[in-house]
């Protein structure tokens, strides 16, 4: 069970850092091309990928885990579990509404798109701007959401899977493998 445990949060840390490591990605390619914006659903766009929700853990699966030496990694594991639970649907929200965007500004005349790379520009008539400003605000907040997830100092996804390997390892002993997570 404890090994199955470990998977579970595996993926969940992975999830959190994978996403993670698209927005970073994004940032850095915009610093990089010397993009200048105030928006950051303009630097960071649809992140690609299936980020796929683990089955939930249940409290059986870490109740080794309920002593007062290792109880704070409980914590850990619930915050870390809720905050992957949480990124993932924000995700899939965000994605969607940035490919409606996308199709948005490819079906609606009068707008402008000068795409180079990964990088794209565009013209958009001051008519449509408040219909622009609507869209672009509410990717604005999802992206921040996700950034409260991925940009946690509390929760950091690898050293929980490693607080529970530890501890996992401490409990026991030779039957559960060595595990170098990082």
């Amino acid at each position: 069970m404890a090994l199955s445990t470990f998977s579970k949060l595996s993926r969940y840390a992975n999830n959190i850092l994978a996403i993670k490591n698209a927005i970073d990605e994004a940032f850095k390619n915009a610093n990089d091309s010397g993009l200048n914006t105030e928006d950051p659903s303009q630097i960071v766009g649809f992140i690609p990928g299936k980020f796929v929700e683990p089955e939930k853990l249940k409290s059986e699966e870490y109740a080794f885990l309920f002593t007062k030496r290792d109880f704070e990694i409980v914590g850990e594991i619930e915050d870390m579990e809720a905050g992957a639970v949480h990124l993932v649907g924000l995700l899939e929200e965000y994605n969607r509404r940035q490919n409606d965007l996308q199709a948005w500004f490819d079906a609606t005349l009068g707008i402008k798109r000068d795409i180079a790379g990964v990088i794209s520009r565009d013209m958009v008539p001051v008519a449509l701007k408040g219909n622009l400003d609507h869209r672009v605000s509410q990717l604005n907040v999802l992206l921040s959401q996700m950034l409260v997830v991925t940009e946690n100092e509390t929760m950091k996804p690898i050293e929980v899977v490693r607080s529970y390997v530890t501890a996992a390892s401490v409990q026991f002993g030779h039957l559960f493998p060595k595990i170098d997570y990082r």
